[in-house]
């Protein structure tokens, strides 16, 4: 542990694999434990080995081999319908640019489960909410120029998630 200027012990934080204990404050004894819950990421990109050699290196990569998250990159290609595999189109009513098609977009959030009471009809949907079923804390993220603004506020919120699913288009 650390000692400040007055001889207090200060801050002594202990890492052991999924839990942080906090043991020292201004000299009193507080044992605190926190758990470091797993996290699942989906990716969905058209360059998933971007995402997945950026994701294996450094503090990401020493997370995903210490099973704290897990990063799994999606090829919305695979989930394309034609024989080019195009994911793309031109938009409706004419002008520039191209938009995502929505079918592989649909069918690769199908694939990773990321889509809410997907198997399930109507009214069970309805029963699972009320009564408290829903176990998973899902949220999925369509990446925008036009999107809110990714803060610490978010993040804090974001990190209460058991998977987090972010669809990108490039």
């Amino acid at each position: 542990s650390n000692e400040n200027k007055r001889g207090q012990k200060e801050g002594h934080v202990c890492f052991f694999d999924r839990f942080i204990l906090i043991l020292y404050f201004s000299n009193r004894l507080l044992l605190r434990c926190v758990l470091i819950s797993f996290m699942k990421y989906n990716v969905l990109t058209i360059f998933p080995d971007i995402i997945t050699s950026y994701c294996n290196e450094s503090i990401l990569g020493r997370a995903q081999k210490n099973k704290y998250i897990a990063v799994n990159a999606v090829n919305l290609r695979d989930f394309a319908q034609d024989q080019r595999k195009t994911i793309d189109d031109t938009p409706y009513g004419g002008g520039a640019g191209m938009v995502m098609k929505p079918e592989p977009i649909y069918d690769a959030l199908k694939s990773i489960d990321a889509i809410p009471f997907a198997k399930a009809p109507g009214l069970t949907k309805v029963k699972k909410i009320f009564s408290g079923d829903v176990k998973k804390k899902k949220r999925t993220i369509l990446l925008s120029p036009r999107g809110r603004t990714f803060t610490q506020a978010v993040a804090r919120n974001w990190a209460n998630l058991d998977s987090l699913t972010i669809i990108c288009g490039r």
